[in-house]
């Protein structure tokens, strides 16, 4: 068992499953699984989960039951339902048990959201966060404005919305962002924000 945060998936469908284990672990380690068992077997050893994605038919029953048995552990992390059919019942199943509801193939917006959101919630205390950004910051010599651009995406912030919250234009948003991504070796915002919340988190 690792001992840093992982990912969960529990996916049955070979192209699916290592689409979605190569795009999460680039974010944090990554288990996993392709039934109803084997992720019940993972959550009763008490992991440490960053998130849960599952896919609803399973061979052995549905990622439903798997999503039921981790809210009952206690366990509060985000969860993102996987389907390839619209079922009325299950949407609302799943979205009672606080998961987010996707259909086949998932695009990589939502894999990217998801996956800032898991980071963004999965332990980090303020304190934590507010160190990774110095510590970003002053590794790459970021301006204050471009330091509480990271700042501000780190916390989930649209960037649309960013404009609004820094008092500036949102012209000088993008122009920023592209002149801090000019200091760091990371390719967008997104990718800033991945370091800086696996610093806050100690994930390799």
């Amino acid at each position: 068992m690792s001992d840093s945060p992982e990912f969960l998936i529990v996916e049955d469908d070979i192209v699916v499953a290592n689409t979605l284990q190569r795009w999460f672990a680039q974010h944090a380690p990554v288990r996993l699984v392709s039934t109803v068992e084997r992720a019940l077997e993972a959550i009763d050893g008490k992991g440490s989960f960053v998130g849960v994605v599952l896919d609803i038919k399973l061979p052995d029953g549905s990622g439903l039951e798997v999503l039921a048995h981790l809210r009952h552990q206690g366990y509060t992390v985000p969860a993102m339902m996987l389907t390839a059919h619209i079922d009325r019942t299950q949407i609302n199943r799943a979205h009672a048990l606080r998961a987010q509801y996707v259909c086949k193939p998932p695009e990589i917006r939502n894999l990217r959201a998801f996956a800032r959101q898991a980071l963004a919630r999965s332990g980090p205390d303020d304190e934590g966060l507010r160190r990774a950004i110095h510590e970003v910051a002053l590794a790459y010599r970021l301006s204050e404005l471009e330091t509480r651009i990271v700042a501000l995406a780190a916390s989930g912030v649209e960037r649309r919305a960013m404009s609004k919250e820094l008092l500036v234009t949102e012209n000088t948003v993008k122009t920023t962002i592209r002149r801090l991504l000019k200091k760091t070796p990371d390719a967008n915002l997104d990718a800033v924000v991945r370091r800086v919340l696996t610093r806050a988190l100690g994930l390799p």
